[in-house]
């Protein structure tokens, strides 16, 4: 259960700072990051973390959002503030709200196609592991005179207690 939230947040904050980053870069801004970057990742995460997902939805979220995108946007060496670059924040404050949203649907979403896909990778297995298993002892023979002396051993005493 905690490593599933832990998990969540680290995604959250991922998926906040990505969409921040494509933001100031579309929006003319500068690559280069300042000392800052990695604070606000590390306390986005911890945030995300330690919040209910209950709470991640209307002005609630919104908030978080446009306090994201301008934490974010200061993170960034010799940052500009032109019509573009907020209209690109603007827009990027758009689409991670949808995606937060809906995060645990697309989460399950993406599960259930990957899940949908085992059964022909089994299939797929089934077929290649006696070829890749005949391979393998063509390359390293089991009755080779190498592996004669090892294979007469006992155990050691460790492994026997």
């Amino acid at each position: 259960m905690r490593t599933t939230r832990i998990v969540r947040g680290v995604i959250l904050s991922s998926l906040m700072n990505l969409s921040m980053a494509f933001a100031h870069i579309l929006g003319g801004g500068t690559h280069e990051l300042t000392f800052f970057a990695p604070i606000v990742f590390i306390t986005s995460s911890i945030f995300f973390t330690c919040l209910s997902p209950k709470r991640l939805e209307g002005p609630v979220l919104a908030s978080y959002i446009l306090g994201f995108q301008i934490l974010g946007h200061l993170s960034f060496s010799a940052s500009t503030s032109d019509s573009r670059m907020s209209l690109s924040h603007i827009a990027a404050s758009f689409l991670t709200y949808a995606l937060v949203l809906h995060f645990q649907e697309l989460i399950d979403s993406v599960l259930r196609y990957f899940r949908s896909l085992l059964p022909t990778f089994l299939r797929l297995f089934r077929k290649a592991a006696p070829k890749t298993l005949v391979f393998i002892n063509k390359i390293l023979p089991t009755s080779s005179p190498h592996f004669s002396v090892v294979s007469n051993r006992a155990p050691p005493f460790c492994a026997a207690i």
